[in-house]
């Protein structure tokens, strides 16, 4: 479904009852753009204008109950092993664990993009043999502020995120609602992803006023409208919370405005939070800027990092695009 602004009714996205050819083949291959139903690109017309989308039932909800108690396991043996296992990072300053590079660690999940039903709407928002980017992770109790994916991009210099024929997005897969209470899942600005990106300013500003001496001893006394920036990367006024379920993806331009979804609550939600996170794109020369800048700016995508697991996995479970 695509949801604009909390008047607007959701357009849901349904996939075409064709199958997908290529299925146990060798080599990958992607759905027929002609099978793909009218109202399937009506939602990807409003995808272009509000910048995400929500393809409910990716999973089932059994399945999402399987992957957070597998999770959870993965965590827990993490913490008793003497070395921490592949990818595994924990208790960072606003999540309790991240995987990185999670489908490389632990192909047993890759179901979660494996998927006919995510396919086919990746194919419909990026075009046919769109590409599956590195980066993918898994996150446990991460709770963030408004940002973009692209704000550290373009901090760094890199300018491809305002190319004209930019088209990046992030998939997140929640295992749980997001609940009006507890939250779980995506808050969002839409349509933002058309408009510069003020967090550039806004985190040099954060960063630049955290420095000060005197900054850090006035806080206290200022009653908190000294640091008021921190406000501008809680709330937005045009943020919503998306309406997810477990199970569902949502898919949503990088340079859309987002963060988690908070909670509202007093006390702690009684289910953690538990999400996968993928990126894909447009076949274009861009994938590969955004190739150079992970290689370049994070370890893990050194030269022992074997993308070619990535991509016999993708021959072996019929992927419908190409692999980096």
């Amino acid at each position: 479904m695509i949801t604009e602004s909390p008047e607007t009714k959701p357009e849901e996205i349904k996939p075409s009852n064709q199958p997908l050819s290529g299925q146990n083949n060798s080599k990958a291959t992607v759905p027929n753009l002609n099978f793909i139903k009218p109202d399937y690109l009506k939602a990807t017309d409003q995808f272009n204008r509000s910048g995400y989308c929500v393809v409910p039932g990716v999973i089932s909800c059994g399945r999402a109950l399987e992957i957070r108690e597998a999770l959870a396991q993965l965590f827990q043996q993490d913490a008793s092993a003497d070395t921490p296992l592949a990818g595994i990072k924990r208790d960072g300053p606003n999540y309790k664990g991240i995987i990185d590079d999670v489908y490389v660690h632990y192909p047993e999940f890759y179901d979660t993009f494996c998927n006919a039903q995510l396919t086919e709407a990746l194919t419909a928002i990026l075009g046919q043999n769109f590409i599956l980017m590195p980066d993918s992770s898994a996150h446990w109790e991460y709770f963030n502020w408004l940002h973009t994916d692209t704000t550290t991009q373009e901090i760094s210099g890199e300018t491809y995120p305002r190319h004209p024929d930019y088209k990046m997005v992030t998939v997140g897969l929640y295992l749980q609602d997001n609940d009006s209470v507890y939250g779980g899942g995506l808050h969002v600005v839409p349509g933002s992803h058309l408009e510069p990106d003020p967090y550039i300013a806004l985190r040099q500003k954060k960063k630049k006023a955290e420095k000060s001496k005197l900054n850090r001893w006035l806080k206290p006394w200022s009653l908190g409208k000294l640091h008021a920036i921190d406000q501008a990367f809680k709330y937005h006024p045009k943020g919503i919370d998306i309406p997810s379920k477990a199970g569902d993806v949502v898919i949503f331009d990088m340079r859309l405005i987002h963060r988690s979804s908070y909670t509202h609550a007093a006390q702690q939600s009684p289910l953690e939070k538990f999400a996968f996170f993928s990126r894909a794109s447009a076949n274009n020369p861009i994938a590969a800027d955004y190739e150079i800048y992970l290689k370049n700016n994070y370890s893990y995508f050194s030269a022992s990092r074997s993308v070619a697991t990535l991509q016999a996995i993708a021959d072996t479970s019929a992927f419908h695009f190409t692999v980096l």
